[in-house]
């Protein structure tokens, strides 16, 4: 399984309609977190990576006119 990159977990979260931040507190994952990720100040772990996507592919769309 290749990891996401936080670019494309950001790509992910646009095409849904949110912000990362927004992926991150649906998640329970702090969103400083993915910034610290972002910055290259740490790695993240697996299961926050998986909780964000899980987040992000479980949200409808708010992206007007987008399919559900």
């Amino acid at each position: 399984m290749d990891i996401p990159t936080p670019h494309d977990i950001e790509m992910a979260a646009l095409g849904k309609g949110l912000t990362v931040t927004d992926a991150c507190r649906i998640a329970g994952v702090a969103p400083d977190t993915f910034r610290r990720w972002r910055r290259g100040d740490g790695a993240p772990s697996i299961e926050n990576v998986r909780k964000i996507m899980r987040a992000i592919e479980g949200a409808v769309s708010r992206v007007p006119g987008a399919a559900p």
